[in-house]
């Protein structure tokens, strides 16, 4: 079970390292983007979904429901003619708590990302959102 408690350093503005890894979902009538954040590396990932990889400032960038942990790694069809599956960026980012559920996501890389999420408030992931701040 996605635990989100688990994820939040416990002092507001603390800094801790997690794997974001980007996959390029094509091959049916809405191809898209899912960022995976392995919150616990050990249950369901935390999965949002946007419109453009990487993100700019009118990028949409939506909950979706959490994957499987093999998505960290995979790449290829999806079952049931879903389409299929590529990776486009797989690293370390730095997630800072910034207040309630708010996270902020930072590449630790030379790419200047920065994406605001917020944690799922259910087990079940039904209340994660997303957006991206303007860097």
């Amino acid at each position: 079970m996605l635990d989100p408690s688990a994820a939040r350093p416990s002092d507001s503005g603390a800094q801790i390292r997690f794997t974001l890894v980007v996959l390029f979902h094509d091959g049916f009538e809405n191809p898209h983007f899912d960022l995976l954040l392995d919150l616990d590396s050990t249950g369901p990932v935390a999965t949002w979904r946007s419109d453009q990889w990487p993100p700019v400032a009118s990028s949409i960038i939506t909950c979706a429901p959490v994957h499987r942990r093999l998505y960290l790694s995979y790449e290829g069809p999806i079952s049931n003619g879903r389409g299929r599956v590529s990776q486009r960026f797989n690293n370390l980012v730095n997630v800072r708590h910034i207040g309630g559920c708010n996270l902020q996501v930072t590449s630790l890389d030379h790419a200047p990302i920065c994406l605001h999420f917020n944690l799922p408030t259910r087990a079940d992931g039904q209340n994660m959102s997303g957006g991206l701040d303007d860097v």
